[in-house]
């Protein structure tokens, strides 16, 4: 019998014995293939099948001869079936970026490096400049600053914030370094200082110090230089008459006709020959001039000649002066005289008169020669004439019109002497004829010249536009829009405005006490434009400026002032479109004058406002068709229409009553001689309203003690139409009043 060693089995596989016989049985990690046992990848198998090894998830598996190995991946460490990640970031000598900038962060089995915000990883961590790239989040008005790893945001100056939300500042409202006499405008991010008007900027910072203009010094003339002088004020300028003239009601100088004093010439053979803005003495016609200042008897031939043209000016040109020809006297006696100088029995000469005739536009000279006794003055005519040239000109700049020569006897002209019956506002013209002359009214004045020459209301024939009012003065007119009607002037035309009226009651004027002067009644005054034009403009720069209705602001206008103490009535004039609502108007004025302490002070002057609540008043008409029946439109209210006889009833309504007219002259007021002021002719004026009310007050006296009659009981109102100078007394004040009492009375 044979053992099992005597049997040869394959390689790599274990004989195993069988029922009589053995089978050859290949060992662990071998594969029968025939009757070969071939080597069994385990690692490959474990692909499709996990649990034909034992090697962990974290090792490496490697074939080996019948068998395997489990060897741990790197980064892991165990023996291959368990295997633990090695925590890289806690051994030492793990190569990491700098810790300012970078982590580290474990992995399966290895680590890696992070970069923290704010930096990137560049071959290493380096900072990301989050400005440049635009990468923050900064408000458009802060300014990004980089920093390693991050950026801040700063609000720019002039906004505040925290970097992220920046808003402007508005430095106008707290501490600035404008000037006095500069308005603060603030704009996004800072604010400007401009200089008001009648101020400039000096340095390099605007508006931070300014000085004033003196307007006089400009190239540009702003008052007449023919008429005015020029005064330079506080940030403004003044203009005032050169001497010998005076501001009528409309503002203008006018010539002061010095020769009105009968006194102003001594002497009875001289005259007064009134010149713009002075005067001369002159000898009458047949008297000259002696060396000791007399008019003394002198022997004279008459020249009467029409010059086209007097020292190069055409007389009908504009450049002469019409209306002041005494200016070219002078020198026109001067050319005349070297004509006849040498002349035999020729000794001097004087212009006895110079006129514009409108009818030829010609200048009409009357010229006295003196002469010796015996002179022909055909033979000095002859001379005149031999001294003008071809084309008639006297020279050297003189155009003759040889038609118009004359000479012969002394002629009396009475108009250049004063020896006539013209009476004021009138104009004497010499007729040519010694001692005839005509008596004609200046313009703007109606009479036969002599009797009187009365003012022409020229407002009757509608002189003005439909926009306007026309207000008559003494030889003219003014044409005023219409502010009842909500009109006001805007460079040269009148547009519908949204008129709102104020009180601004003052307190103070250049630190002084505000007190009412009488000066103020009248609207042309001197006084009352120039605190008019001070005050308005003080309002704009202090209240309106700078808010949104600057631009729609149209004019400012003191109606009057008024007591008590010193009060303004205020017209603020603003364009219609668009619509301004007045509480809104209101509120603006009043925060805009807390804010300045109730001092209105940009240099102009210093004006003190008290502290009360501005209130606007929109006017409750504008013109009578906007009121009830019977009633008128009269300062924006609907009054009673007391021409037609109705009154006030306690009711608001209006009832008819009796009208009585009455004239009576004041003789005297408070037993003093009772003098017409010029004031009296404005019903607004304080003069007219407390005269009025005086004079109502004694008929109210009077009529309670009629006997008889119920005038006690009916008497309703009294009312001065006007006061005026009468024929008889004429400094005395005389007025047309009216009685109102119900019909039912006779």
């Amino acid at each position: 019998m044979r053992t099992p060693t005597n049997y040869t089995c394959w390689a790599n596989s274990k004989c195993q014995n069988t029922n009589g016989s053995y089978t050859c049985v290949c060992e662990n990690g071998y594969s029968a293939v025939g009757k070969t046992c071939m080597d069994v990848d385990e690692c490959s198998l474990q692909v499709t099948d996990p649990n034909i090894t034992n090697c962990h998830p974290d090792a490496i598996c490697s074939n080996t001869d019948g068998s395997y190995n489990c060897n741990c991946k790197d980064g892991f460490t165990g023996d291959g079936t368990v295997c633990e990640d090695i925590d890289e970031c806690v051994q030492k000598g793990i190569t990491m970026w700098t810790y300012d900038t970078s982590k580290c962060i474990i992995t399966n089995g290895s680590y890696r490096c992070s970069c923290h915000r704010g930096y990137r990883n560049v071959d290493g961590c380096i900072d990301i400049d989050e400005c440049r790239e635009n990468l923050h989040n900064c408000d458009r008005l802060a300014t990004c600053i980089n920093k390693n790893g991050s950026f801040d945001c700063n609000c720019s100056d002039g906004y505040s914030g925290n970097g992220t939300h920046c808003i402007d500042i508005n430095e106008c409202s707290g501490e600035h370094d404008c000037h006095g006499a500069a308005t603060c405008l603030n704009t996004p991010g800072s604010y400007t200082c401009q200089c008001s008007d009648g101020f400039t900027s000096v340095g390099e910072r605007l508006g931070r110090n300014c000085a004033d203009v003196n307007e006089c010094n400009g190239t540009s003339p702003l008052c007449d230089g023919r008429t005015e002088l020029c005064r330079n004020t506080i940030g403004s300028y003044q203009c005032s008459c050169k001497n010998g003239l005076v501001k009528d009601s409309s503002q203008t100088c006018i010539d002061i006709d010095e020769c009105l004093d009968q006194n102003r010439c001594t002497g009875n053979n001289s005259r007064c020959v009134n010149t713009f803005g002075s005067f001369s003495c002159l000898c009458k016609s047949g008297y000259i001039l002696d060396t000791s200042g007399r008019c003394i008897k002198a022997n004279f031939i008459s020249l009467q000649v029409e010059f086209k043209t007097i020292q190069g000016l055409k007389s009908d040109g504009d450049l002469i002066d019409r209306q002041n020809l005494e200016i070219y006297r002078a020198d026109m006696e001067s050319d005349i005289h070297a004509v006849f100088n040498g002349t035999g029995g020729y000794k001097s000469l004087t212009i006895s008169s110079m006129k514009y005739i409108p009818a030829r536009n010609h200048i009409f000279i009357h010229v006295n020669l003196e002469v010796t006794v015996g002179t022909n003055y055909s033979s000095l005519e002859i001379v005149f004439r031999q001294g003008l040239d071809e084309n008639n000109v006297l020279p050297p700049d003189n155009v003759v019109d040889p038609a118009s020569l004359y000479f012969g006897e002394l002629l009396i002209d009475p108009c250049a002497d004063g020896n006539h019956n013209c009476t004021n506002n009138a104009e004497c013209i010499f007729l040519g004829q010694s001692g005839h002359f005509n008596c004609t009214c200046r313009d703007g004045w109606t009479g036969d010249g002599v009797a009187q020459c009365k003012d022409e209301n020229e407002c009757l024939t509608s002189a003005c536009g439909s926009r306007e009012v026309c207000i008559n003065r003494e030889g003219d007119f003014l044409c005023e829009c219409n502010l009842e009607e909500g009109y006001a002037r805007v460079s040269e035309d009148c547009i519908a405005s949204q008129v709102f009226t104020t009180n601004f009651s003052i307190q103070e004027i250049d630190g002084t006490p505000a007190v009412f002067n009488k000066l103020l009644e009248s609207t042309v005054s001197t006084e009352f434009v120039s605190l008019n034009t001070t005050l308005c403009k003080l309002i704009f720069f202090n209240t309106l400026e700078g808010t949104n209705y600057a631009d729609s602001y149209a004019m400012c206008k003191v109606r009057r002032f008024k007591l008590p103490n010193l009060t303004a009535e205020v017209a603020l004039i603003f364009e219609r479109t668009p619509s301004i609502a007045p509480d809104e108007l209101e509120n603006t004025l009043n925060r805009r004058l807390t804010d300045h302490d109730y001092i209105l002070d940009n240099g102009f002057s210093n004006i003190t406002l008290r502290s009360e609540n501005i209130t606007l008043d929109e006017p409750e008409c504008r013109n009578n068709n906007t009121c009830p029946r019977n009633q008128l439109c009269i300062n924006s209210e609907c009054v009673c229409d007391r021409r037609t006889g109705f009154v006030e009833t306690d009711e608001d309504g209006c009832q008819v009553s009796k009208i009585l007219k009455v004239t009576f002259a004041i003789v005297e007021i408070n037993s003093q001689e009772a003098i017409f002021n010029d004031s009296l002719t404005d019903r607004t004026s304080n003069f007219f309203m407390s005269l009025q009310n005086l004079v109502c007050d004694l008929w109210s006296i009077t009529v309670n003690n009629f006997d008889g009659r119920k005038w006690k009981d009916d008497y309703i109102s009294c009312r001065v139409l006007r006061f005026f100078k009468g024929s008889i007394g004429e400094t005395w004040i005389w007025y047309l009043m009216r009685i109102q009492r119900p019909t039912a009375h006779k």
